[in-house]
């Protein structure tokens, strides 16, 4: 079975997070999930985060921390998502053709179709920052 590294970015702004849809074609269409891409070999998490949200998204980010590392088999693959709490920066959006976009609260986060992968990011996301519990869930633009 094949596996993958993949990155991925909590992109914070004003309150909440940005969430794009896998694209047409895909075995998993219509779902979403928390932007990045595949590792390619021997580069660095954040280098291939950096580069992937560059390519897929056209804005420029920060990213403030790593945040937690998730793993799940899918019936083909796996994967091991490395997953950064980020800041948006700049740019206009500027999404692949297929792709579609949207910012979220962590409320509607709840209620998405997301990826079974990214579900496990959005249970460590509300057991951090649900009660806020002092900490900023706000990333700095």
């Amino acid at each position: 079975m094949k596996h993958y590294e993949v990155t991925a970015a909590v992109i914070r702004y004003k309150e909440k997070v940005l969430v794009t849809s896998r694209p047409d074609g895909d075995p998993y269409a219509g779902l979403w999930e928390f932007p990045g891409g595949k590792r390619e070999e021997n580069e660095v998490l954040e280098t291939c985060l950096l580069r992937e949200i560059k390519e897929e998204l056209g804005i420029d980010i920060s990213i403030d921390q790593f945040f937690t590392q998730v793993c799940h088999t899918y019936p083909k693959f796996s994967v091991t998502l490395y997953v950064f709490l980020c800041s948006y920066q700049g740019g206009k959006i500027s999404p692949l053709p297929t792709v579609k976009y949207r910012w979220v609260d962590l409320e509607e986060l709840q209620r998405l179709p997301l990826l079974e992968a990214d579900k496990k990011i959005v249970a460590a996301l509300l057991n951090r920052f649900k009660n806020q519990s002092g900490e900023r869930w706000q990333g700095e633009p």
